[in-house]
């Protein structure tokens, strides 16, 4: 038998159902003998009413069972698809060269150790494009990559392949470049980090999307000396009259180099048709 207290203090439970059969017996046993607990229990009953009817009046908004599904199978399928995105990164990461990572890295500590020299970061802006351009120029193709048809005969889209390369290394050049500004900058007065690294973003992003995708329809070589050429071309300087003819061109085409915004998007460009090269050269029956 319970004592006024510990009926008193569950009666709201007792009126809601929510107690266990040995203490519902209890309280109903207490109830039967006191007219406080009575009165009191007459209340919560009569509050408990008002919720249940309350909770009958409010509907569900249309589709929230199904939208909850959705969401949770949502969240999983996000989880599976960067899970298998990192496994295919790493799968991909022994297939390429292998001296790639620490001759970019030389060479990008070199690039630092000039400009620091000359006390010039225009020096570093000249050589990061070209670094990350050559190494992307490398990255994919059966000049590359003799087990390339291996890779291929595998059960994934030959797109994927080289956008796990591309992200590995260019996610490799990035991060050498980004060093390589900090440097930079704490050794040379250059500014802020920010405009160091606006200095080569662009011309990084286009040269190397270039190169991958001229190394793909027409070999490394080919790729670097295009790219290279137009990269220095810039740097053309003509005398005399036929020099003053040129140098509204020469200036546009100099402007053209410090467009981010304009290389970046080119850049996109460049890597989504190296992408749709990939899986039509991969598989031809299926561009139809």
């Amino acid at each position: 038998m319970k004592n006024h207290a510990e009926a008193a203090e569950l009666l709201p439970l007792y009126a809601a159902g929510q107690l266990a059969p040995e203490e519902r017996e209890a309280i109903a046993a207490h109830v039967d003998e006191c007219k406080e607990c009575q009165r009191d229990f007459r209340m919560w009953a009569a509050v408990e009413g008002e919720i249940q009817a309350a909770n009958r009046e409010v509907a569900a908004p249309p589709g929230l069972a199904e939208r909850a599904l959705e969401r949770v199978c949502g969240e999983q399928a996000r989880a599976g698809v960067i899970q298998r995105a990192w496994t295919l990164i790493r799968a991909q990461a022994p297939l390429v060269r292998r001296e790639l990572f620490p001759a970019s890295a030389a060479v990008m500590v070199l690039g630092v150790f000039v400009a620091v020299l000359v006390h010039k970061v225009a020096v570093f802006h000249f050589m990061a494009p070209m670094i990350a351009a050559a190494s992307l120029a490398m990255i994919y193709g059966r000049e590359q990559d003799p087990a390339i048809e291996l890779a291929l005969s595998a059960p994934i889209s030959a797109w994927k392949v080289l956008l796990a390369r591309l992200t590995l290394v260019s996610g490799y050049n990035l991060t050498l470049a980004m060093a390589a500004s900090a440097a930079l900058c704490a050794f040379i007065p250059a500014g802020l980090l920010g405009s160091v690294i606006l200095g080569w973003l662009g011309p990084l992003t286009f040269l190397s999307a270039l190169a991958l995708v001229l190394s793909m329809w027409a070999g490394t070589g080919t790729a670097l000396l295009i790219s290279y050429t137009a990269w220095m071309l810039q740097w053309i300087s003509l005398g005399g009259p036929s020099g003053e003819s040129w140098a509204g061109l020469l200036g546009a085409y100099r402007g053209f180099w410090h467009n981010t915004a304009a290389l970046v998007g080119l850049g996109a460009a460049l890597i989504v048709a190296g992408l749709w090269s990939a899986e039509r050269a991969a598989r031809p029956e299926a561009i139809g």
